[in-house]
């Protein structure tokens, strides 16, 4: 997809992090965010809605790239693709 799609078509690739992974721990390390209190931020709503914000932020904060009006495509495998769906499914107007 980045070595051949993005680039025929002008593409911005953006993979994003799902919270509580790699460096995403929303109470700064895995001790504290895997908490009884902690993991109820770990909900696919909640990881759809940080996408939506990710999606608004780049098309608003990076007007050099003039993403404003360019279509989102969102794609993955696995649970990258269960979010996908997802995403279309409930964010119609933003993917």
């Amino acid at each position: 997809m980045v070595d051949t799609l993005a680039k025929k078509f002008g593409a911005v690739v953006v993979f994003a992090e799902h919270r509580f992974y790699g460096k995403s721990w929303p109470f700064g390390t895995a001790e504290k965010s895997f908490t009884r209190e902690g993991v109820k931020y770990l909900t696919v709503p909640q990881v759809m809605r940080d996408f939506v914000n990710l999606i608004n932020v780049l098309k608003s904060d990076i007007n050099h790239l003039e993403l404003s009006e360019r279509a989102v495509i969102v794609g993955g495998g696995s649970y990258g693709g269960m979010l996908s769906a997802w995403m279309r499914m409930y964010f119609p107007n933003q993917v």
